[in-house]
């Protein structure tokens, strides 16, 4: 087994670890842009170490919440006018 031997077996893995790291990366973009959501969390504020406040967009509304423990409570809807 000559020099050649290992630098052919060498440049067969270079590809196969290229073509397997450019898929892997399709596959990242492609689950990145699919699970991509409408919801996005605007700003957090603890009152409490129980109680948070938190504004919330969704699509073009945003929703003003006050989550504790034991309940989710819709304070304020602001719907936007199109």
């Amino acid at each position: 087994m000559g020099v050649t031997y290992y630098l052919q077996v060498f440049v067969a893995f270079a590809i196969i670890g290229a073509l397997l790291f450019v898929f892997y990366k399709a596959l990242f973009m492609y689950k990145k842009n699919i699970y991509k959501g409408d919801i996005v969390l605007k700003e957090r504020l603890s009152v409490d170490n129980q109680t948070t406040i938190l504004l919330i967009k969704y699509q073009d509304d945003e929703f003003l919440i006050a989550n504790n423990q034991k309940s989710l409570i819709l304070l304020k809807k602001n719907e936007s006018k199109t």
